[in-house]
């Protein structure tokens, strides 16, 4: 026994064990021990159920307010010591008187770890008390168990602010989880169900289709808004000529209508190309009837005017 993992992982150290108050006189009875205020050890306690102090303590609470669960929390806030000289100290003066030797390596250890001023564990023990340890191994005798029993009561009365705050932390954690269960199941509940299977296709057929689904009356719908539909429109067509549009035999008169407009057309733009073509040879022809006009009096005027002169 010269750690402290081995103390405190034996099964001894772990078991139930009592821890002793005063007397009525203010006198230390070490048989007397403390009523418990929680269920005994090995009934199962409702997660509900908050024990009490001295059920922690003894180890006789189960998960989540067990001893091995504030321990744990007392060592996120620092002060896991003084839980750790009360297991310790416990296991001292429940010891059987004859096991001198169990004793002693005990002490030794309680001494060097918890209570001299070098001790890597030092917890806040009151002056008069210290002093009386510090006596007890100078003298290289064992301290009675009145002595260590009060030593522990006086750490006990430290941990109970700490014991607070471990159930209310328990307690915090539990409504949030309770909240965080309650707002996954709410909205879960609100998600569709598939309940319709078409047996054609094996695809969902519900009255209820998303915004991005076609809405026409068209008997081929899409699965989802993302998938393709059935009806696939080729997009093969030239550049130059139209996309002709789909049309019914209601339409057919109009179809034929578009047709023959498109010939007359045609035809227009011939004879519009004709017409233009007469127009201007027409006009090449006068024009140069013009101009050899134009030569004929320029030569019948100079022969006037020589035979003038002669």
């Amino acid at each position: 026994m010269s750690t402290l993992g081995s103390l405190a992982t034996s099964n001894e150290v772990l078991s139930a064990a009592p821890i002793f108050t005063p007397t009525n006189d203010g006198q230390i009875d070490p048989h007397e021990t403390i009523t418990p205020l929680s269920p005994a050890a090995g009934e199962v306690f409702n997660s509900s159920t908050v024990p009490s102090f001295e059920a922690v303590l003894s180890g006789q609470s189960q998960a989540p307010y067990s001893r091995v669960a504030f321990s744990d929390f007392l060592k996120r806030v620092h002060c896991s010591e003084n839980l750790e000289f009360l297991i310790i100290s416990n296991q001292l003066i429940t010891t059987d008187a004859m096991d001198l030797q169990q004793q002693e390596h005990t002490w030794h250890f309680i001494y060097a770890t918890f209570i001299s001023s070098d001790s890597p564990k030092e917890v806040n023990i009151p002056h008069d008390l210290k002093d009386q340890l510090f006596d007890c191994f100078d003298a290289d005798v064992l301290p009675t168990s009145e002595l260590i029993t009060r030593t522990m009561l006086s750490i006990k009365d430290l941990l109970r602010d700490a014991y607070v705050q471990f159930i209310q932390n328990i307690k915090k954690q539990q409504r949030g989880s309770q909240y965080f269960t309650d707002r996954v199941n709410e909205n879960y509940c609100l998600l569709p169900t598939p309940t319709d299977e078409s047996p054609k296709d094996d695809r969902r057929i519900s009255g209820n289709f998303s915004p991005l689904e076609p809405q026409s009356g068209v008997s081929s719908r899409c699965v989802s808004p993302l998938s393709n539909c059935d009806v696939e429109v080729t997009r093969d067509y030239p550049r130059s000529t139209p996309i002709p549009r789909s049309v019914g035999p209601e339409d057919s008169e109009s179809s034929a209508v578009y047709s023959s407009g498109d010939e007359s057309n045609k035809k227009d733009s011939v004879s519009s190309q004709r017409s233009t073509g007469t127009k201007n040879s027409s006009f090449s022809e006068s024009s140069g009837l013009k101009k050899f006009a134009g030569k004929f009096r320029w030569r019948r005027l100079s022969s006037n005017s020589s035979t003038t002169s002669n």
